[in-house]
């Protein structure tokens, strides 16, 4: 009887994650106007939604396609390199600050 209880929600749970697996989820995202009017005349002209075309975009990502593999590569060594590039601006301000404050004349 007890093996049965187990056998029965193990196949419940089963059940639950094919269900929650297949249920679609809500992305809420923010573009640039310039990017979205682009975007939807590009799309447009080819017959396909942003809904379409950013579930098979996202899949081929999911499916670790080689392309989009790359195209994440380089998007993430871009947000890096604008990290680096904004701590260095910043680090140079503050070095060029207390230079300042540093001068033989005084304030």
């Amino acid at each position: 009887m007890q093996l049965e209880r187990q056998t029965q929600a193990a196949a419940d749970s089963r059940v639950k994650a094919l269900l929650n697996a297949n249920r679609k989820k809500s992305v809420h995202l923010a573009l640039f106007g310039t990017t979205h009017l682009a975007l939807k005349k590009e799309l447009a002209g080819r017959g396909l939604s942003i809904q379409a075309t950013l579930e098979y975009i996202s899949s081929q990502i999911a499916d670790g396609h080689p392309h989009m593999m790359k195209m994440l590569d380089d998007l993430e060594k871009s947000k890096h390199d604008k990290e680096v590039a904004r701590l260095e601006e910043k680090y140079t301000k503050n070095l060029y600050d207390v230079i300042g404050d540093d001068s033989v004349f005084g304030k």
